[in-house]
Parts: structure tokens; sequence; C-alpha cells
């Protein structure tokens, strides 16, 4: 897996060098990099590791709507595990009047498990609506599985240097990666501190709790905290 990661990041590297390379291009209308220390890796309201990782992303955004990016998580370990991820999402995304959709394909890298996933999101102004479905490359992964949101979207401009974007949701998931059926209550805040205007710095909280019965799959009220930065090519 180590060799892989090293593969991976050649490939981001290469990538980066291709969005510096096209970061005058008229048809890209945006291109970030970011990198955030989180206090554990938390999704779906399951920790997958409960140590920190630094988890960072390369995003290019094209004005077609189109867009690609490549996600990590590496945990501050010699031991491979699941803190080792690295996610490859292709997706596309469109505004009409006050509705946005958005919908994505990814592939999840992880050692042993390699997992297959797909997106959709519909929004109308801060209220959005999101499925996802998961299921595994190869024969003996974890259990496919469906997860549908609804929740709300919100961003504040709070003076000439600071941003808060905040999330609440509620979501159901019906047994992915081999956890139980059941809801879930979730959010997030995210404030940003601009440096400049493509440098930013980013602090954020995520809690998250289980509605329903949890005997068996360990899920619990989670808070994760994290902190990072953020650049703009743009």
């Amino acid at each position: 897996m180590r060799k892989k990661l090293f593969g991976i990041i050649w490939i981001i590297l290469a990538i980066t060098s291709s969005a510096f390379a096209q970061a005058d291009d008229p048809a890209i209308e945006e291109i970030s990099v970011s990198s955030i220390t989180r206090s554990a890796y938390l999704y779906h309201g399951a920790i997958y590791y409960d140590k920190p990782v630094q988890q960072s992303e390369l995003v290019v955004a094209w004005r077609n709507g189109l867009f690609a990016s490549v996600w990590t998580s590496i945990g501050y370990n010699t031991t491979v595990g699941t803190d080792e991820e690295a996610d490859f999402i292709l997706g596309y995304s469109k505004s009409v009047g006050k509705f946005n959709f958005s919908t994505d394909a990814a592939y999840f890298a992880v050692p042993g498990i390699d997992i297959a996933n797909w997106n959709a999101e519909v929004g109308v102004g801060p209220i959005f609506w999101k499925l996802q479905t998961y299921a595994p490359v190869k024969s003996g992964g974890p259990a496919k599985g469906l997860v549908a949101s609804t929740g709300v979207r919100k961003g504040f401009v709070l003076g000439k240097r600071f941003g808060l974007d905040l999330e609440g949701l509620a979501k159901y998931d019906t047994g992915a990666f081999g956890y139980e059926e059941l809801w879930l209550a979730q959010a997030k805040g995210s404030l940003s501190f601009s440096l400049s205007e493509k440098l930013s710095l980013i602090g954020e909280v995520e809690w998250s709790k289980p509605l329903t019965n949890t005997n068996t799959d360990g899920r619990k009220r989670e808070v994760v905290a994290g902190a990072g930065i953020s650049y703009s090519f743009r």
C-alpha cells in the first residue's frame, strides 16, 4: 500500500503541475488545493480512524460544469490501515434559477477494499437532497449500501476576511460498508480567514449522532475538529 500511495502522490503532483500550466485557461472556473488536519476520520457517523489524519484535496472546475478532484487521507503512523485512502472523483454541476444540481462518480482506493461510489444532489436555495450509493469493486468487500440525506447549507460573509459555512442534515443509511441501518443527525461548521485573495486558513467542527438504535455497529455521538489551509490558483 505504501508503494501505491507513492504512486498516487506522483499522480497528484502531475495533476497539480498540469493545473498550474492551465491556470490561465479561460475554460477553467477554479483550481484549488486544501489540506486539513482532523482529529479523526469521521464518515457517515462512523470513525474509520480514531487518531489525527491529514486530509487533502485538489479540485479543478470548468465553466461548463464539469469538475474533477483527488482527495487523500493519511494518518500519522507507519502501519497500513483505513487511514490511508485516495479518492478519484469526476462530476458535473449546474444551476438553473434557484435550483442547483450536481452528480459525480468516485473510486475510493482503500487498502484491500476499493469501493465505487455515485452521488447525486438537488438543491433549492439553502435546502438540499442528496443520494449516495456504494459498492465494493471486488467480491468480499464491504456490503453495498445507499445513504439518503436532506438538510440545509448556508454560507455567510463576515466582514472583509472571514467566512462562515454551516450545514445541518438528517441522514438515512441502509447499511453501507456493513454498518447497521439507521438514521443520523449531523452538523458541520467551517470558519475561514483570508490571508490574501487566494490563500485562506480554515477551522472546522463536525458533529454526528445516531437517531436510532446502534447496539452492534459502534456508531455513537462524535465530535471531530480540524484546522488547515486552502489556496486558489484563480
